[in-house]
Order: structure tokens, then C-alpha cells, then sequence
């Protein structure tokens, strides 16, 4: 067996984390807000599923941001068309009207989170 091709494959150390371990992924929102409220999986996925709908569906239709009172505010911000230069072939690309999302938390949010970072 030739193992020359293997020499240069980082093996992580047995018990280390993945990059997906260190993430707060939507399976752990559903587990733990299922954990704390008392309601099963299924019905905190579906009451999260039609929040995530809802407020896409009302980024997409308005020009009003969406604010999370309490949490923050979601806005649409449209980022014109404009010329680019590919990395690869150094051909110009042509970039259409596009639109992106900017999240702004709410004070409380940050104050939160700068008090629990205090703490540690």
C-alpha cells in the first residue's frame, strides 16, 4: 500500500470537534426551545419554519425593514449592478441588481450579550 499520497491529510486528534460541533445549528434552536417550553419537536420546527416563511415573504414584497422587537432588525438593502473581474480566468463578469439582508441588533440584545462575555 502506498501511503505517500496520506502524508499530507491532517488526521484531527481522536475526541476533537468538527466545525459543525461548534456551531448553534437549527436542530439545536428546535431541541433546546422544545426542552424549555414543554412542546414537542415537531410543533416548535413547524411554529419556526412559518416564522422563517413569514418573515422572508414580508422582506421580499416591502421596502419596510423587519424589526424583532426586542432582538433586532432586518432590512433589505439592493446592491446595484456592476462590473467584476473573475479570480480565475480574469474574465469580466457582469453583475445583476441584487438584493442582500443586514441584521442591526437592538441595544438589549447587545447589552446582553456584553454582560455574559463580562462574566466569563
Amino acid at each position: 500500500m502506498n501511503t505517500d499520497k496520506y502524508k499530507n491529510v491532517r488526521v484531527p486528534p481522536p475526541g476533537s470537534k468538527k466545525k459543525v460541533d461548534k456551531l448553534y445549528v437549527y436542530k439545536d434552536l428546535v431541541k433546546d426551545i422544545s426542552d424549555s417550553s414543554g412542546y414537542a419537536e415537531y410543533e416548535v420546527r413547524d411554529v419556526l419554519e412559518h416564522f422563517f416563511w413569514c418573515t422572508s415573504a414580508a422582506l421580499k414584497s416591502q421596502d419596510k425593514p423587519v424589526e424583532l422587537w426586542g432582538f433586532g432588525l432586518l432590512k433589505k438593502n439592493l446592491w446595484t449592478a456592476r462590473e467584476v473581474k473573475s479570480n480565475l480566468t480574469g474574465e469580466i463578469l457582469q453583475l445583476k441588481d441584487r438584493y442582500h439582508v443586514n441584521f442591526h441588533p437592538n441595544p438589549k440584545l447587545k447589552n446582553y450579550i456584553n454582560e455574559v462575555q463580562d462574566e466569563n
